[in-house]
């Protein structure tokens, strides 16, 4: 808490990558979730449930 914030501006996964040996743990969490999925297939998988839902033949639920 006592680190000094960065500039909204700045690319936070090049923060974690020159400060990764001084919080492992936590260098852990921001690589999994700063990261890009490296495919669109859930949200792909997603958009065509919710199109075999929301259609003209069940409108009426």
């Amino acid at each position: 808490l006592r680190e000094p914030g960065i500039d909204r501006s700045s690319d936070p996964l090049l923060w974690w990558g020159t400060n990764a040996n001084r919080f492992p743990g936590l260098a852990a969490q921001a690589r999994r979730h700063l990261c890009a999925p490296p495919s669109s297939v859930d949200s792909e998988r997603t958009f065509s449930v919710a199109g075999s839902v929301a259609n003209d033949n069940r409108s009426r639920l």
